[in-house]
C-alpha cells in the first residue's frame, strides 16, 4: 500500500473521530480530550449520530456528513460496525484509520472474520490501518494525539514503536520520571495492515527521526522486516527489546533444546544491523545516547558528575548505567562497521555443477526418500566444491551443520566436531546468504577462532578456506529449498588443509521455491547475460555487487560531468564511502541494480549502471541510468534498461518512471523507442518517462 498514505496518517490536517463522545471514562472522551489538550492545530470532526456537539465542537451522524477533506480516522466503536465505517472513509478519500476496538482475532473466529473484512475494505481504498485493538498513535511534532494513553510524551528524536499496550503505559511512565522525549509514540495493536517492517521503513525516511526504539513480541512478515530493517540500521540505529531471551545457547537450538530459537532473533537481528537489549531501561538509555549523541567510535569513556547544560549531554543517576549503555552502544558500533564494510574485489568464481545436485535431489524427492545416502551425499558436497575424503591422520575436527528454522528458514551453524565439542561448547551462526565477510564474521564469533590461527597444540588452519566452504554451504542451502537439514559432520584439518570426511542431508518437498525460503534476498544470478554492441562489441550484464565498489568509483569517472549532470541532476564531484555502500550494497527485494562490463581480470571494467528503486509497497519503481562517454549510443543502454525492466515486471511492479532533463534526446529517445510515455513539467526543464506494464511491448530475447 501507499507509503504516502502512511505519511498523511501520521501529519494529519484533519481528523474524524468516529465514536466521540463526552461521556467520561469512555475511549472516545479519552481521544476526544487528548486531541484537544494538547494543542493539535488540525480540524478535529467528532462523528457520532447521538450528539449535536461534543466538546465546543460540531458532531455529524456519519463520514458522509462531514462535507470537507479528511485525512485520517480514529474508530472508537464495536468492531461489528468497523467494516462499513471503513468503507466510509474509503469512499471518502482518507489515508487511513487507527481502530482502538478491540474484540477482533483475540475473541476467536467470529473476530478474525471482522478483521479480514475490514482489511479487505482498506485494500478496497489503499487505506492504511493501524490497529485493531490498539492504544493507537501520537506525533508530538504535530501535536498530534490519536491515542487512548494518559500521558502526551516529550518531543524528542527517538520513534518508540510496541506491540504491547501495557509497555506503552511503563514506557510512558518511565520516560515522564527521566524526561525522555518521542518523536513519535505508536501501538500497533493486531497488525492486520501496517507492521513493523512498514514503520521502520517510514521512520527511516524521516529527518526528525535519529533512533527507533522497538519493543517486539511477534513479527509477522520477517523476510520484510529483514528487509527494512537492513536498509534503515545503515542511517540510524534502531533498538529493539524482544522478551524471551534466555541463555540458551546457539548450540541448545542446533540440538533442538528448549528455548535455544531465541538465538536464532540474536542472529538475525545481528544481521539487520539491529543492537537487541535486556530491559526497558536499557533500551530507553540507548535511545537516548542515540538520539543526542553519535555512536561510540572508539571504547573509551568519560564519565561527568556535574554538568550546567545536560541539554546534548547524556545523563544518567548511576555509573553502571551508564557504562552498560556505552558498551551496548559501542558493540553495536562495530557490528555496523562490519555491515558497511567494503569487499576487498576478487575474480574468484565458485565453480559448482548445479545441475548435477539438482538431480540428485529430484531424484531423492521422486523416490521418496527424506534422506540421501552416503554416496548421494558424497556426490551433492562435490557438486558445490567441498571435498570429500578421508585422510589418515586428523589434528582435530570441525563441523558445519544447517537446520531450518519455522521462521527464518536455513541456518547455518560453525563448531567443533568430534571429541572437542564438549570441550569448546562454542557454536556460531549466521543466515544465508553468505559473503566472505559474514563468512569470517562467522568464525571470528566463535571461541575457537584463535585455535584456528594456530597455536601450541593446533595447527595453523586456512581461515580463508573455511569461509569458503561456509559460503559454498550456504549457496548449496540456498539453491535447495528441498534441504531442510545438513551436516557436514567431521570437517578434519590436518597440516592446514580441510576436508568433509561424511555428513548427513535431509529432504521434504519445499512449499516455496529459491530463493523465497530464505529472509534475506540473494544475489538474482538468472539476470546475468551476455549482450553485444550494435558494432559487435561483447559485454556482459550482472546484477550490482558489494565489491564493485573500486569499478564504480572508475566508472563514475569515465562520465563527462555533463552526463555526471544528467544522472545526479547536480555537479557531483566524488562518490563518498557512504553513496558507494548506498550504491553497491543493495537489497535486492527492494531494488535492481543491473552493470554491464567490459574486460577480463584487471581489465575488467564498468561501462553503464541501470537501477530501477522500487517503492515501499513494490507496485511502482525509479529508474536511473547512467552509460561511459564513450560507449554511449551503442546499445548498452537500452540492453541495462529492457532486462531491469523485465526483472521489476518478474516482481510485480505495475509502474515505472523516470525523471529525465530536457536536454537528455537520446535517453527520451530511448524512453519511446522502448514504450514510455513523455510528459513535461510545466514549470521545469525536465520530462516524466512513464511506462505502465500492462502497455509494454518489449522483445526481452
Amino acid at each position: 500500500m501507499s507509503g504516502f498514505n502512511l505519511h498523511r496518517l501520521f501529519n494529519p490536517k484533519s481528523v474524524a473521530v468516529v465514536g466521540a463522545s463526552e461521556k467520561r471514562g469512555s475511549i472516545g472522551f479519552s481521544i476526544m480530550r487528548n486531541l484537544l489538550k494538547n494543542g493539535f492545530r488540525g480540524d478535529i470532526f467528532p462523528v457520532n449520530p447521538k450528539y449535536k456537539s461534543i466538546m465546543g465542537l460540531s458532531s455529524v451522524a456519519s463520514i458522509e456528513d462531514i462535507g470537507s477533506d479528511v485525512d485520517t480516522a480514529v474508530i472508537a466503536i464495536s468492531i461489528q460496525f468497523v467494516p462499513q465505517i471503513v468503507e466510509s472513509c474509503g469512499r471518502a478519500g482518507l489515508s487511513g484509520v487507527v481502530i482502538i476496538s478491540s474484540s477482533g482475532r483475540e475473541t476467536g473466529e467470529k473476530g478474525r472474520a471482522i478483521e479480514a473484512k475490514i482489511l479487505e475494505k482498506a485494500r478496497k481504498y489503499n487505506l492504511r490501518i493501524i490497529g485493531p485493538n490498539c492504544l493507537g498513535i501520537v506525533n508530538t511534532s504535530k501535536a498530534f494525539n490519536a491515542s487512548v494513553a494518559h500521558l502526551f510524551p516529550l518531543p524528542g528524536k527517538t520513534a518508540f514503536l510496541s506491540q504491547s499496550a501495557d509497555i506503552c503505559t511503563s514506557v510512558l511512565d518511565f520516560a515522564d520520571c527521566e524526561k525522555i522525549g518521542f518523536s513519535h509514540f505508536v501501538n500497533l495493536g493486531s497488525m492486520i495492515d501496517v507492521d513493523v517492517a512498514d514503520m521502520i521503513d517510514y521512520w527511516g525516511s524521516l529527518n526528525s527521526v535519529k533512533t527507533i526504539a522497538l519493543y517486539i513480541e511477534k513479527i509477522t512478515n520477517i523476510r520484510n522486516f529483514m528487509s527494512a530493517a537492513r536498509s534503515v540500521s545503515r542511517v540510524k540505529p534502531i533498538i529493539v527489546l524482544k522478551p524471551g531471551r534466555s541463555k540458551a545457547s546457539v548450540a541448545a537450538f542446533y540440538a533442538g533444546a528448549p528455548g535455544g530459537e531465541d538465538a536464532v532473533f540474536d542472529a538475525a537481528f545481528r544481521r539487520a544491523g539491529i543492537l537487541r537489549v535486556t530491559e526497558l531501561e536499557e533500551l530507553l538509555d540507548c535511545s537516548e545516547f542515540l538520539a543526542k549523541l553519535n555512536r561510540p567510535s572508539g571504547p573509551e569513556l568519560k564519565i561527568i558528575t556535574n554538568v550546567v547544560d545536560p541539554a546534548s549531554i547524556v545523563t544518567y543517576d548511576l555509573p553502571e548505567r551508564t557504562a552498560r549503555g556505552f558498551k551496548n552502544l559501542y558493540q553495536y558500533g562495530r557490528n555496523i562497521e562490519t555491515l558497511l564494510e567494503i569487499p576487498v574485489r576478487t575474480d574468484t568464481k565458485l565453480i559448482i555443477n548445479r545441475s548435477k545436485a539438482e538431480n540428485i535431489i529430484k531424484k531423492a524427492i521422486a523416490d521418496g526418500a527424506q534422506s540421501l545416502t552416503e554416496i548421494q551425499i558424497k556426490n551433492l558436497l562435490w557438486s558445490y566444491g567441498i571435498p570429500v575424503n578421508v585422510p589418515d591422520v586428523v589434528e582435530y575436527e570441525l563441523m558445519i551443520g544447517v537446520k531450518t528454522d519455522p521462521n527464518f528458514g536455513p541456518i547455518i551453524f560453525l563448531g567443533m566436531g568430534g571429541v572437542l565439542t564438549e570441550a569448546f561448547r562454542n557454536t556460531s551462526m549466521g543466515l544465508p546468504p553468505l559473503n566472505r565477510l559474514l563468512a569470517r564474521q562467522m568464525i571470528e564469533d566463535t571461541q575457537i577462532s584463535r585455535m584456528l590461527k594456530g597455536s601450541r597444540n593446533f595447527e595453523l588452519v586456512s581461515i580463508p578456506l573455511l569461509g569458503e566452504l561456509l559460503i559454498r554451504t550456504s549457496r548449496l542451502v540456498t539453491d535447495f529449498p528441498e534441504i531442510t537439514a545438513l551436516d557436514i559432520n567431521l570437517i578434519m584439518v590436518k597440516n592446514g588443509s580441510i576436508m568433509a570426511v561424511d555428513g548427513s542431508v535431509l529432504l521434504s518437498v519445499p512449499r516455496v521455491p529459491s530463493p523465497m525460503h530464505l529472509v534475506i534476498s540473494t544475489y538474482p544470478w538468472q539476470y546475468e547475460k551476455k549482450e553485444y554492441t550494435v558494432n559487435g562489441h561483447e559485454f556482459f550484464i550482472r546484477p550490482i555487487r558489494p565489491s564493485d565498489a573500486d569499478l564504480l568509483i572508475d566508472h563514475f569517472y569515465s562520465l563527462s560531468p555533463r552526463s555526471v549532470y544528467m544522472r545526479f541532476f547536480s555537479p557531483v564531484k566524488e562518490l563518498s564511502k557512504t553513496t558507494l555502500i548506498k550504491l553497491t550494497q543493495i537489497d535486492y527485494d527492494r531494488e535492481i541494480a543491473l552493470v554491464a562490463l567490459m574486460g577480463k581480470g584487471q581489465d575488467k571494467k564498468i561501462v553503464g549502471v541501470c537501477r530501477i528503486i522500487l517503492e515501499a509497497d513494490k507496485t511502482l519503481g525509479e529508474f536511473a541510468l547512467a552509460i561511459s562517454d564513450e560507449w554511449q549510443g551503442k546499445g548498452i543502454g537500452s540492453s541495462l534498461l529492457k532486462l531491469c525492466l523485465k526483472a521489476s515486471q518478474s516482481k510485480g511492479v505495475k509502474q515505472v518512471v523516470g525523471v529525465v532533463l530536457a536536454e537528455n534526446t537520446q535517453m527520451l529517445m530511448l524512453g519511446k523507442k522502448l514504450g514510455f510515455s513523455v510528459k513535461r513539467h510545466p514549470d521545469s526543464g525536465e520530462y516524466d518517462l512513464i511506462i505502465d506494464f500492462k502497455d509494454m511491448h518489449i522483445d526481452y530475447k
